[in-house]
């Protein structure tokens, strides 16, 4: 994150656009699909409970604390909290308007800095679920991303990624941003 203004240096920013939609309303994927994201060949029995699913993040993800993913007690203060760091430097957001506030939505970007899609979680006006390497949460801020519900995600891992994404359509369900 650069300091504001100083030292001629731009803000941060970040970009967000609508996406094509069907004429029901539903977004527009070309009708491209991959297998890895067939939530339906993942395995979870469809009466799996949230409780259950993080049950089976024990399996995944042997020792690691994994939080409650889209779905933290901590998000809102943890969030405010953060938001003092408004004070120190600032950060231009584009497009909030192109984001219906009251329904789910699946938020992609593409980041040149680890601070980058943090920055991004926390200027955002909604509760925001972000994947996020494994590796973050083994290191000394893993804490930061469990009080924040984020969803941990072993890169190349075809359990770690089913997982994944049954807690972003978990989070997606429960009216988050992904």
């Amino acid at each position: 994150v650069l300091p504001g203004e100083e030292g001629g240096q731009r803000a941060p920013r970040l970009t967000l656009r609508r996406t094509a939609r069907t004429a029901d309303g539903r977004p527009d994927g070309g009708g491209r699909s991959h297998p890895a994201y067939d939530v339906a060949d993942d395995g979870r029995m469809p009466d799996e409970t949230y409780d259950e699913a993080l049950a089976r993040a024990a399996t995944i993800y042997p020792g690691l604390k994994v939080g409650r993913p889209g779905r933290s007690r901590l998000y809102r203060p943890t969030k405010a909290a953060l938001h003092l760091t408004r004070l120190r430097y600032a950060i231009d957001v584009d497009g909030i308007d192109n984001v219906d506030a009251a329904r789910p939505a699946i938020i992609v970007g593409n980041h040149l800095s680890a601070l980058d899609p943090v920055v991004g979680v926390v200027r955002s006006p909604w509760r925001v679920a972000a994947f996020t390497k494994v590796e973050a949460y083994e290191s000394g801020i893993g804490f930061f991303f469990r009080l924040m519900g984020q969803i941990p995600l072993r890169r190349g891992d075809e359990d770690s990624t089913a997982w994944a994404l049954d807690m972003a359509q978990r989070a997606l369900a429960d009216g988050s941003k992904v």
